[in-house]
């Protein structure tokens, strides 16, 4: 008797965790991605469109249906920024092969591409060399030439990052619990409560002075966890051009891709 009411009540959660796991998100009607993220410190909804997806930051208590609603609302202009940016990674295709030219720190290098011993990317003038080790006249060696240029911007990306994290971290006086690096699908940066500030390798592609900006906006970040005035007169302070560095990362800022 009792075996049966309990075999009845597994049924019963069975049914109803099946269910909740069918049910599709309200988002999944539009024709992007949507990334939400929630936080307790946020005030209103803030939607931002970056590499062919669409982030949506929003006060914790705030329903569904009304950031669904403002998404409607946006999507005109969201549509139109998709485009946008898809325009703009049209124009700058990207290649491993010799000759190639790549973005880094607001200007280009050009691919150097050797065949040999494997050895770590080396950069004279504008001109990276990249060694793969030789398997054929014909070998595929695209993926070889991504791997080591990759590793070697990531690096590149992690030196300017952490000195300027460190710099501004002395005018304020605080200093972060780590700095990483990732791939962010719809942010540059960020800075959680425990101070770990991770930053998106790309951004070594961008201006010196893009690179300083973002690491200024999460040092800020350090003292103020919100996007309030103080927040801001801190970013003013750390980075008096910041505003010129927003725009560039408005425009550009999905070019910034492998």
């Amino acid at each position: 008797m009792l075996i049966g009411r309990l075999l009845a009540v597994c049924s019963k959660y069975r049914f109803m965790i099946s269910a909740d796991l069918q049910t599709k998100s309200p988002y999944s009607k539009f024709q992007f991605g949507v990334d939400l993220h929630r936080t307790k410190r946020r005030k209103s909804i803030s939607i931002q469109v970056r590499g062919g997806g669409v982030r949506v930051l929003a006060p914790h208590r705030v329903p569904s249906e009304e950031i669904e609603a403002l998404l409607h609302a946006k999507l005109t202009w969201i549509e139109r920024k998709l485009r946008e940016q898809e325009v703009i990674r049209e124009r700058a295709p990207r290649s491993y092969v010799d000759g190639a030219r790549w973005p880094f720190l607001g200007g280009e290098i050009v691919l150097a591409i050797g065949h040999g011993r494997a050895v770590d990317p080396t950069l004279q003038g504008n001109c990276l060399t990249v060694s793969i080790p030789s398997r054929g006249k014909h070998a595929p060696h695209e993926a070889a030439v991504r791997h080591q240029l990759e590793m070697w911007l990531r690096e590149q990306a992690r030196i300017r990052l952490v000195d300027f994290t460190q710099k501004h971290s002395k005018r304020i006086g605080r200093s972060p619990k780590s700095i990483m690096l990732k791939t962010y699908k719809a942010r540059w940066g960020s800075c959680s409560a425990s101070g770990n500030i991770t930053y998106d390798w790309r951004l070594v592609m961008a201006p010196l002075s893009v690179i300083n900006y973002v690491a200024a906006h999460e040092v800020a970040h350090l003292q103020h966890l919100d996007h309030s005035k103080k927040f801001w007169s801190c970013v003013d302070e750390l980075c008096p051009d910041n505003r010129k560095a927003k725009t560039w990362l408005r425009r550009y800022g999905a070019t910034l891709n492998m």
